[in-house]
């Protein structure tokens, strides 16, 4: 006679037939078959594996060649040699990727290349021209005031007085050629002057 597992645990007195039929222990015993013992309760069937999509594994792979992409790219625009060269590292970045152009060859690349051309700064506006000459006379003035106050209270010495008195000379004059030729920019008179321009923009 055959012999089945009884899975009491999970279905009280329910036994599995080796069909896999689930029945009860009487419909079982009258069929002839012997219940030998009691076990673990029926196995949970696994969820079926889900396959994916192709759309879904076309947007797989594409989401891993773009995070390639863009780590290559930033690998190499971090590159030493594309410090000036950035024009050229990211049309590198660009047409290349790590199999086609590794980074060793990348960066070897770039050094050949010539240093591309530094960007300009923009020149101020005349605007702007105009009030740094402003502000820059304003502190010749304030210089002089300075100067002429320090040399009234008498607490300098002599070799600072006489040194004061011909900063003051060489500011003054500037201020004169200035005057006398509104077109002229005062740090180009203040050099004629032979002012220290250096010291000046210290005592800002």
């Amino acid at each position: 006679m055959a012999r089945i597992k009884l899975f009491a645990e999970a279905y009280g007195e329910d036994v599995q037939m080796p069909s896999g039929e689930i029945v009860t222990r009487a419909a079982a015993e009258r069929r002839g078959f012997t219940i030998t013992e009691r076990s673990k309760p029926f196995p949970s069937p696994e969820p079926a594996a889900v396959e994916p999509s192709p759309i879904d594994r076309a947007a797989h792979r594409a989401a891993s060649a773009e995070a390639e992409r863009q780590s290559y790219r930033a690998a190499v625009l971090a590159l030493p040699e594309a410090r000036e060269r950035r024009k050229a590292a990211a049309t590198i970045a660009e047409v290349y990727d790590a199999k086609s152009l590794p980074l060793h060859r990348a960066r070897a690349m770039l050094g050949s290349l010539q240093i591309e051309t530094r960007p300009v700064a923009p020149q101020p506006s005349a605007a702007e021209l105009r009030e740094r000459d402003r502000i820059m006379t304003r502190r010749v003035e304030l210089r002089i005031v300075a100067l002429e106050t320090n040399a009234a209270n008498g607490r300098l010495s002599d070799t600072r007085r006489r040194s004061a008195a011909e900063e003051r000379r060489k500011l003054a004059y500037a201020l004169s050629m200035k005057s006398q030729n509104p077109r002229i920019g005062i740090i180009d008179a203040l050099r004629k002057a032979g002012a220290d321009l250096e010291a000046l923009r210290g005592n800002a």
